[in-house]
């Protein structure tokens, strides 16, 4: 099981070095960058703590900036993204096809706080 905490991303599409932060709060994800928020659902399954958990996220993604730009080049459109993957209780590393049919998304995080700390 992830833990509940705010976590740093990194995203693997059309703009390399791209990130942001999210946090993970018992199946509800939030977060941001620059330029987009995002909110969803993930769930993970597998209770050995020893093998990688699978996941599975559910992401909502729009502009709060004008001009914005996202890792798909999609302008400031919202779009929505369903991604699968692994956690291993401290980081995660989730992939997905694009909204638009270009290359897919990696989405890599990994746990730098609580939610209270």
């Amino acid at each position: 099981m992830l833990k509940n905490g705010f976590y740093k991303v990194d995203f693997a599409a059309s703009l390399p070095g791209a990130g942001g932060i999210v946090v993970l709060d018992d199946g509800v994800i939030r977060g941001g960058d620059d330029q987009m928020i995002y909110s969803g659902t993930y769930g993970v399954t597998g209770s050995d703590p020893s093998v990688p958990a699978s996941m599975t996220a559910l992401l909502s993604v729009r502009a709060y900036v004008r001009n914005a730009n996202s890792v798909f080049n999609t302008g400031s459109q919202p779009f929505s993204l369903t991604l699968s993957g692994t956690g291993d209780g401290t980081s995660f590393q989730l992939g997905g096809p694009s909204p638009t049919g270009g290359p897919g998304i990696v989405i890599t995080g990994a746990f730098i706080a609580p939610l209270e700390f």
